[in-house]
């Protein structure tokens, strides 16, 4: 999962639980994933002049809105 990314509180809830047992290292020093490009679903061009685009995807991706634009490399 990404870090930016909403976390299911029931499996935080568990991996609070095992890192205080010392079977998972803590949050900061765990590698953050990444994860291999999927193929956009849908992308809506905003009309207010900003050059920022909306797009969904598929994949691992799917069910999240990602506000993008044109002068940077990964979404906002």
């Amino acid at each position: 999962m990404k870090k930016n990314q909403k976390k299911d509180p029931e499996e935080e809830e568990k991996k609070k639980r095992m890192r205080l047992r010392g079977e998972l290292p803590k949050e900061e020093d765990e590698p953050e994933e990444n994860w291999d490009p999927e193929p956009i679903l849908a992308c809506l061009y905003t009309q207010d002049g900003s050059g920022r685009f909306i797009i969904t995807s598929q994949g691992l991706f799917s069910g999240y809105y990602y506000i993008c634009d044109f002068n940077n490399l990964r979404p906002l």
